[in-house]
């Protein structure tokens, strides 16, 4: 994805009145996050393909002001770019979310880091650890304990 598509959500969005939007293509996905005001957090990143774009450096047309007044107690949400990472299979081989008898590597919700192993692949008696390219949060684990996998399969989406 480029920064002129990401631009072009962003005129889509302001003209749809959208508040958030997800779009996958392929390994890459974005999802765009506006608050009611139209507000910008600059310290945003965008992943696309194990690349990081500063939110600086994308331009997204700003939301107009709702006309209806805000309740007190109603949190101001920041807008905000959540990208999910897919993690894809290296190999063939037999999926495993352990090593025998241990606790999961990852569960749903778990908090991983760049390097973290997520899940064992055995292929052919030769056991291949499949670590985490990105920083973030599991959000969704494809496939079962022991289950095959055959190469590029999604394993792990990633929220980051």
């Amino acid at each position: 994805m480029d920064i002129e598509l990401i631009q072009s959500i962003g005129e889509l969005m302001n003209a749809e009145g959208l508040k958030n939007v997800e779009i996958i293509d392929g390994h890459q996905s974005v999802r765009i996050e506006r608050d009611g005001h139209g507000g910008v957090n600059s310290e945003s990143l965008i992943q696309t393909s194990g690349n990081l774009i500063n939110r600086s450096s994308v331009s997204l047309p700003q939301l107009p002001r709702r006309t209806r007044q805000p309740r007190p107690q109603e949190q101001i949400e920041t807008e905000k770019i959540v990208s999910i990472y897919e993690v894809r299979s290296p190999l063939n081989g037999k999926f495993f979310l352990s090593h025998g008898k241990n606790p999961p590597y990852v569960t749903i919700g778990s908090k991983v880091s760049k390097g973290d192993v997520l899940c064992i692949i055995d292929a052919g008696r030769q056991l291949n650890e499949v670590t985490s390219d990105v920083e973030g949060e599991i959000a969704e684990i494809r496939v079962r304990d022991g289950e095959k996998v055959i190469f590029d399969q999604i394993m792990f989406k990633v929220r980051s």
